[in-house]
């Protein structure tokens, strides 16, 4: 579903600020 991939797409922008901040 559109949803779905709209969720794993927000996740994966998140997942990409945490590392960001981790270096």
């Amino acid at each position: 579903d559109a949803e779905y991939a709209a969720l794993i797409a927000i996740l994966q922008k998140m997942l990409k600020n945490i590392r960001k901040h981790d270096i």
